[in-house]
């Protein structure tokens, strides 16, 4: 899971809760929901450490 630091307040609440949970690891970008076509090797290279 990765997270957003943009969106509505709900869903950062709820994917806040989901990183607390003791067997999720989480890697935090900034970007907006569309983060990956906007950053699409940051996300990438987050995605590839949980492979």
């Amino acid at each position: 899971m990765y997270l957003v630091t943009v969106g509505s307040a709900v869903s950062k609440v709820e994917m806040e809760t989901m990183a607390d949970l003791e067997k999720v690891q989480t890697s935090r970008l900034r970007g907006t929901l569309e983060i990956y076509e906007e950053y699409p090797e940051a996300v990438t290279e987050a995605i590839q450490n949980f492979l």
